[in-house]
């Protein structure tokens, strides 16, 4: 089990990964806590390859699973906000700048660079 805890404006965010191994396959699992509660989990599975613990892989994984939750529901509130039944291409430009205003999808967004070397 590895851990990786980072803070980011005063938000506390841990990752916890973990390796398991059966006779034929292998793969991680990573759960990502925000203030101690569960916010992601992301599982990846590999078949008959060798085990290696690349940690980088899952977290980007699961930050970018998170991260699209929240793209989800900020989008919702965008459309329900400004009364919008579809997304054309121009609204899309409006919903990025209203995406850059969340702050809880700017932290993932920065935690996902965190991990995105």
């Amino acid at each position: 089990m590895k851990i990786f805890k980072n803070e980011i404006n005063g938000v506390n965010f841990t990752i916890v990964c973990e390796v398991w191994q059966t006779k034929n396959a292998w793969g991680h699992v990573a759960k990502l806590l925000e203030n101690d509660v569960e916010i992601g989990f992301y599982k990846l599975s590999f078949i008959s390859l060798p085990v290696v613990e690349n940690y980088r892989l899952i977290i980007q994984c699961l930050i970018d699973e998170v991260k699209k939750h929240a793209e989800i529901a900020v989008k919702k509130i965008f459309l329900d906000v400004k009364g919008y039944k579809r997304m054309t291409a121009n609204r899309f430009f409006e919903l990025i700048s209203y995406l850059q205003q969340d702050k809880k999808y700017m932290l993932y967004n920065d935690l996902f660079n965190i991990y995105n070397v």
